[in-house]
């Protein structure tokens, strides 16, 4: 008789092959089995120059209905990446994509990872079931691949100039969870038009901005303009969980991105809907599970109720110790040794920065008062300087009712947004040795395990180089106006896993935000600007003008 371990084993190497070979159409070697030509572009192909721009922008604007068509036909997948049973959805949503790039003439793959893990090991759990989103069956780690990449290669036209620059698009097309029920005023995935805004989820974050990205290519390509470069995409689909997989996957694939000379990254807000905005800062991010257990099993509050040290309150007195509920300071000794002293250029900066406070406090929607009244704390504490936020219990009742139980085990997630400088190991030690002294102060025997579920550096850069340069002027063109040069509070880590692989680390990466912090990412009622998105499409055909003109790649008749 077939035992249980073998069946398991078996289901997974099967649902492996049928995905990569048969549900995707791969062949063994990861690559598409049908090449695709560049052939419409290699006769009678104009070269882009100053005058083809504004056609190029009209063709944009003409195409409007099209875009919101596309858009609709992407925020219809729910790919959330933070449930396993919707992970069929990010297969259906790269099978998609990859359909619209080959379409432009892209060589276009789906690539996953291959990993052979050892069986559950009881005395190693880790205390949340979800952390190997993937990868995890009942008690078992079986073998699987992990979520779909989709890498994408424009090649290079026979008519156009010399094309020795390449130009790398990273986007990601996994959502966060969205229900109706969360406060929604219509279907998270259904694109629904209110005046100028489109509202979906995924519509600003990530959706909107990679369709914005193809939409440019592709109105070049429809004019039959020379693209002056090499282009690529490199869409992940499980950044909104983690980037689970994205370390080895620039590993495996380190061929793809080898000689890279700018990469663009369209994956965060600007902060003021009034001026596009360029970012050269982001923050990292450290997660953590506290996990605090009492007895074997839940117990009912009536008969043990008094004579138990219970899990919740504990936790919940540590997470209260974690940061100050007046300041906003994270009260963890050490946390704030590294942190670089506020500039007199950064306080110029902030102080001439378009931002308003009561504008910022509405669109937050607080109720009460925020935790700094001035423009310049504000946005110090939002862009450089660390942050510690609780996320959520999980184990502790939290539906509807009421239920009088004493939970035997909890986990408490909380995150704290890194900044430049700070040595991630040395905060994750300090975090560890306070939470262990507090655990150990109550003397209660109750077990605790801490893990730490994510770990993403800051990235950095110098705003004065030539790649902001140039999309400053580019920006300038459409919008009549350069764009405001900003840090970002949240966290991208392809932003810091890409910039090792570029020819020029330190110049060579740009964010480039096409959304805007009041389109609610994350949010209930997330949506985008249609007349908004059509002026990035434009912004995003003079940056590509740009690049070109500064390695004189035009026509040179011209």
């Amino acid at each position: 008789m077939l035992n249980k371990s073998f069946l398991t084993r078996l289901y997974a190497l099967v649902f492996t092959y049928l995905c990569k070979y048969v549900i995707i159409g791969i062949d063994s070697s990861g690559e598409n089995s049908k090449k695709y030509e560049y052939s419409h572009l290699n006769e009678n192909c104009h070269i882009l120059d100053e005058k083809l721009l504004q056609s190029i922008f009209d063709h944009i604007e003409s195409n409007e209905a099209h875009y919101i068509k596309e858009l609709s036909e992407a925020v219809k997948f729910p790919s959330v990446s933070a449930f396993p049973e919707d992970y069929p959805e990010l297969l259906h949503v790269v099978e998609w994509s990859q359909k619209m790039f080959r379409n432009m003439g892209f060589r276009s793959d789906i690539k996953f990872i291959n990993y052979k893990i050892k069986q559950y090991k009881r005395r190693r759990e880790n205390p949340h079931k979800h952390t190997n989103k993937y990868r995890h069956r009942r008690d078992l780690l079986i073998e699987t691949f992990g979520p779909p990449f989709l890498f994408n290669t424009l090649p290079q036209s026979k008519s156009s100039p010399s094309n020795n620059i390449s130009l790398l698009i990273y986007g990601h097309l996994d959502v966060v969870p969205a229900r109706r029920s969360d406060g929604w005023k219509s279907d998270p995935f259904v694109l629904t038009r209110v005046g100028d805004n489109l509202y979906g989820r995924g519509s600003s974050d990530n959706k909107g901005p990679i369709l914005a990205w193809i939409n440019a290519i592709r109105a070049m390509i429809d004019l039959k303009i020379c693209i002056p470069m090499k282009i690529k995409f490199f869409l992940e689909t499980a950044e909104e969980s983690g980037s689970f997989g994205l370390r080895r996957i620039f590993k495996q694939e380190k061929r793809f991105f080898k000689n890279i000379d700018y990469a663009v990254i369209s994956d965060n807000f600007c902060p003021n809907v009034k001026n596009p905005c360029l970012t050269y800062g982001l923050r990292g991010l450290l997660y953590f599970y506290v996990q605090i257990q009492s007895a074997k099993e839940d117990l009912h509050s009536g008969v043990y109720g008094g004579s138990v040290h219970e899990s919740t309150i504990q936790l919940v007195e540590i997470l209260s110790k974690l940061s100050n509920v007046t300041t906003g300071q994270i009260t963890i000794p050490g946390v704030y040794d590294d942190i670089d002293p506020l500039t007199a250029d950064e306080i110029n900066a902030y102080s001439n920065f378009d931002f308003n406070m009561e504008d910022y406090k509405k669109n937050v929607g607080s109720l009460g008062y925020l935790l700094h009244s001035s423009k310049i704390d504000a946005l110090s504490h939002k862009w450089r300087e660390p942050s510690l936020s609780i996320h959520g219990i999980e184990g502790a009742f939290s539906g509807p009712g009421a239920k009088t139980v004493i939970p035997h085990k909890v986990i408490g997630k909380f995150s704290i947004r890194l900044v430049p400088h700070q040595d991630p190991q040395k905060v994750k030690n300090n975090v560890i040795e306070y939470i262990t002294k507090l655990h150990k102060q109550h003397n209660t025997g109750n077990s605790l395990n801490i893990v730490i579920e994510e770990e993403v550096e800051s990235w950095l850069t110098n705003y004065k180089n030539n790649n902001f340069q140039l999309a400053s002027e580019a920006i300038k063109r459409v919008y009549g106006r350069y764009p405001d040069l900003t840090r970002d509070g949240g966290t991208v880590p392809a932003a810091v896993y890409l910039s090792k692989y570029l020819k020029d680390p330190n110049n060579s990466l740009i964010l480039m935000p096409l959304s805007y912090a009041a389109d609610g990412a994350h949010s209930e009622n997330e949506h985008i600007n249609i007349n908004r998105h059509i002026m990035g499409i434009k912004s995003l055909v003079s940056y590509i003008y740009e690049l070109a003109k500064h390695h004189s790649l035009l026509d040179q008749s011209n």
